[in-house]
């Protein structure tokens, strides 16, 4: 299949600076992010606790896009950030059962 002229669009999604996971969290999305045998740096992001850290669900999309579809161009990539606009629904932001996004992949 012949994606040279594919357009991806990442849509609004929490963002590196709010996706605060745990270390075992974190490691399987870094397993993930190394399966697609990308040079880029890590998407884990430091924190001030040494028993998390903050992930970058965009970088980790966007290799699988590259590895899968062997794409060289990026991704649109969203600055929205589900958890600090309230206009998104958030579990995290609300703490409590909250609307859902939808998700899709079209091939127009």
């Amino acid at each position: 299949m012949d994606t040279s002229n594919t357009k991806i669009i990442i849509g609004p999604h929490i963002r590196a600076e709010s996706f605060e996971v745990g270390e075992d969290v974190a490691q399987r999305l870094f397993n993930t992010f190394l399966k697609m045998k990308t040079n880029e740096s890590t998407p884990l992001k430091v924190h001030p606790d040494p028993q998390k850290c903050w992930v970058d669900l965009a970088q980790i999309a966007t290799a699988q896009i590259k590895g899968t579809l062997k794409q060289s161009s990026m991704p649109l990539i969203s600055e929205q950030n589900t958890f600090t606009d309230a206009n998104f629904h958030s579990f995290r932001r609300g703490k409590a059962p909250q609307g859902r996004q939808f998700s899709f992949v079209a091939r127009l």
